[in-house]
């Protein structure tokens, strides 16, 4: 088994001026657009990654990275996101990193390819994250699936799963209104989804000028192995490379 690679080995890829240089000279600086609705209302500003801050990161192998992977496609947000159907793959092209958040908290990134032009890109915590939405209302965060589509400049969301509920586009309405999702009213009666932004198109140039640690699969013109270096590593940075997207319903997390 070779050497683990850890957070501190990680990072002294993102040092030098080399790096700055070629990264400018790959992936010149695009636009990426403002997420919001279709009415042009700002997104609610709690995004569980946004929330999280990353102190210590390691690539997870050998017997440990086995049961994990294991465990992982059997979890309910995977098969939303793949239709349950069967899912064949190469444990040696999976990765899986574990990361240390700021609170003591983990975070665990799984990159599963499918094919030569899919990857589920699977996020779970050891707790559940907690935030205050809209109202004063509990929303928690648990575990995520993303069923991926890459392509040459951009990377399509096929299917979301959240918190074990697979996400279902809503068209944004008025505050009055009300939350056309039902809203985290009741933990134990429901409704359990709430209207959130969700991303469906992401810029991979804008993925792989955040993430300098993956500039050799990066800047090798090889997309997956890209998306996937990028979605273990930084899943937080990542995330804000959104291109579109709308509204949806998401899972508030504890439901049954």
């Amino acid at each position: 088994m070779g050497r683990q690679l850890n957070r501190r080995d990680f990072l002294k890829l993102l040092s030098g001026s080399f790096l700055g240089g070629a990264l400018a000279k790959w992936f010149p600086a695009m636009r990426v657009a403002e997420a919001a609705s279709e009415e042009g209302k700002t997104p609610p500003p709690w995004r569980p990654f946004q929330s999280m801050k990353i102190v210590d990161s390691r690539e997870v192998l050998g017997r440990r990275k086995e049961v994990i992977v294991k465990e992982t496609v059997a979890r309910p947000d995977f098969r939303n996101v793949v239709d349950k159907r069967p899912v064949d793959f190469d444990l040696g092209e999976v990765k899986v990193v574990e990361h240390v958040l700021a609170d003591g908290n983990h975070l665990w990134a799984i990159a599963v390819p499918l094919g030569k032009r899919q990857m589920v890109a699977y996020y779970g915590v050891e707790k559940p994250v907690i935030a205050k939405a809209e109202r004063g209302r509990e929303v928690r965060f648990e575990s995520e699936a993303r069923l991926l589509q890459i392509g040459e400049k951009k990377v399509s969301l096929l299917t979301l799963s959240v918190n074990g509920r697979l996400v279902q586009p809503k068209k944004s309405v008025g505050p009055k209104s009300g939350d056309p999702c039902g809203g985290c009213v009741d933990p134990l009666w429901g409704p359990w989804e709430y209207q959130s932004w969700v991303c469906y198109s992401y810029d991979l140039g804008c993925m792989g000028r955040c993430c300098g640690g993956c500039v050799v699969p990066c800047l090798s013109g090889n997309e997956v192995a890209c998306l996937i270096c990028v979605g273990v590593w930084c899943p937080i940075c990542s995330s804000s490379c959104c291109k579109s997207g709308g509204m949806g319903c998401v899972s508030c997390g504890g439901a049954p």
